[in-house]
């Protein structure tokens, strides 16, 4: 099965991506920065999917963090907000909520984690 923490304070959001995914995707919810540090150290993810503004910091803080205890960890960003080259060079994939389809955001997240193959359709990151 594949996990997937999503660090969002969107519930709603989070609801209806949870909702859409296949039952062998595995998602935790974490509404902050201290709760996703927190996940992390107890159940390290295949895919860390990250909203950059959150109650308590700056959600892009977490990736090298990510980067350097799970180096096997896929990074994806999901924010409402542009991503700047710098910060997009530090991730596997950014997507922009305004531009969100549920489901190429699923087909992304299998090809991040290797269900899909890069032979196969697959969006760029």
């Amino acid at each position: 099965q594949i996990k997937v923490l999503h660090v969002e304070d969107d519930l709603d959001l989070y609801q209806v991506i949870r909702q859409s995914a296949c039952n062998d995707v595995s998602f935790r919810l974490a509404t902050s920065m201290a709760e996703a540090r927190l996940s992390l150290k107890t159940d390290a993810p295949d895919l860390l999917l990250l909203d950059i503004e959150l109650p308590d910091g700056d959600g892009s803080d977490l990736i090298e963090e990510v980067r350097r205890q799970l180096p096997h960890c896929s990074i994806m960003l999901l924010t409402g907000h542009g991503v700047e080259p710098g910060l997009r060079s530090r991730v596997d994939a950014a997507v922009l909520k305004s531009a969100l389809s549920v489901p190429d955001l699923l087909k992304r997240i299998d090809y991040l984690t290797g269900r899909l193959q890069p032979d196969e359709e697959h969006p760029d990151g």
